[in-house]
């Protein structure tokens, strides 16, 4: 495997920040400074990147959670009741959430060991859709639906077109391809309401289908993208 693909798999960075890393000459293999993209790492090569040994990856692993309202998405916070770690299966090792889904929303999260994958997933020039189903404290009006589904400026800048359809009086899906903090609360914000529950049921081609809160599933690259 390409060196700069080796190191992004193992989580260390993005492709193109592993490319930079051999540039500058901090990767090693077996003793020996690479500075050359395409170098092929074997298994049982010795990885280390500025003086410091990198565990390789053996298989990629992808974990679909229902995450459950109240558990917040951080592998370690002493601050945290309850995070997604206690959902972790027995024997997972080295996964990290794939994005963000913020305490008190619930639904659809991935969790992988692939570090290749996770960029993959989150960086906004692959523009994946993320699905939600949004209650709202009162009825939005067409118009008030239709400004959120044409974008609505906020702090990082505005948010584009999104795909909007009304499912009830209070309920709405949208579809976004931006992973901004806690977007659709602030979104709602803007036409004077509030999202009450806020619930993610599909990451590109993987709907949560009918996961319970709490369960998980081992799932494939191609069942997301």
């Amino acid at each position: 495997m390409r060196v700069n693909r080796w190191l992004a798999r193992a989580g260390v960075t993005s492709r193109r920040g592993a490319d930079a890393m051999v540039t500058a000459k901090r990767v090693t293999v077996n003793g020996q400074t690479i500075s050359d993209f395409s170098f092929q790492v074997l298994d049982g090569d010795v990885v280390t990147l500025d003086g410091v040994p990198v565990e390789a990856i053996s298989d990629t692993v992808i974990i679909a959670l229902n995450k459950p309202r109240g558990v917040t998405t951080t592998l370690s916070d002493p601050f945290a009741k309850r995070t997604i770690t206690q959902y972790i299966p027995a024997g997972a090792k080295g996964l990290v959430p794939v994005g963000r889904l913020d305490k008190d929303s619930e639904g659809l999260l991935l969790m992988t060991n692939d570090g290749e994958l996770v960029n993959k997933l989150t960086h906004p020039s692959f523009e994946h859709e993320k699905e939600y189903i949004v209650t709202t404290n009162r009825s939005l009006s067409n118009t008030e639906l239709e400004k959120l589904a044409k974008g609505v400026r906020l702090a990082e800048g505005f948010t584009g077109g999104s795909d909007v359809t009304r499912l009830s009086r209070n309920s709405f899906s949208i579809i976004l391809t931006q992973g901004w903090k806690r977007q659709i609360r602030r979104m709602v914000e803007t036409v004077g309401a509030e999202v009450t529950k806020l619930q993610r049921v599909r990451i590109g081609k993987l709907s949560i289908d009918n996961l319970a809160p709490g369960r998980t599933k081992v799932v494939q690259e191609n069942d997301i993208i």
